[in-house]
Order: C-alpha cells, then sequence, then structure tokens
C-alpha cells in the first residue's frame, strides 16, 4: 500500500533529519562546514583537519602568489 509505505518513509526520515540538523548545527566539530554554507570560508585548522591536500594547495597558491 502506498500509504503505508508513505508513512513508514516518512517515520524512517525522522532520525536522519535530526541527526543532519545535529551535524550541522549543534556540534561543535562541524560548526565550521555551516559557515561554508553561509559565508563561503571555512579557518585554515579546519580546512587543514578535514581536507589536507586542499588546504596545503591554498597554502602554497597564497604564498606564491604573495
Amino acid at each position: 500500500n502506498a500509504h503505508f509505505m508513505h508513512q513508514l518513509l516518512f517515520y524512517a526520515s525522522i532520525p536522519l533529519l535530526l541527526g543532519h540538523v545535529y551535524l550541522a548545527a549543534l556540534a561543535r566539530a562541524t560548526r565550521p562546514s555551516l559557515r561554508a554554507l553561509t559565508d563561503g570560508t571555512v579557518p585554515l585548522t579546519y580546512a587543514r583537519a578535514h581536507h589536507a591536500k586542499w588546504a596545503a594547495e591554498v597554502e602554497e597558491l597564497a604564498k606564491r602568489d604573495g
């Protein structure tokens, strides 16, 4: 039944939504990624910890371009 499947998927999605909100807004470790969504920047320390290769490329470009 479509109605049963709709209810099942709705209730299954609630923990996913709550987990997503927690990770996006409440978890201290992932707050910089939320900031990246709003203003497009992240702290260099966050970039080094989570995206080391990208951070190294950005730092190298900054050194080269002065």
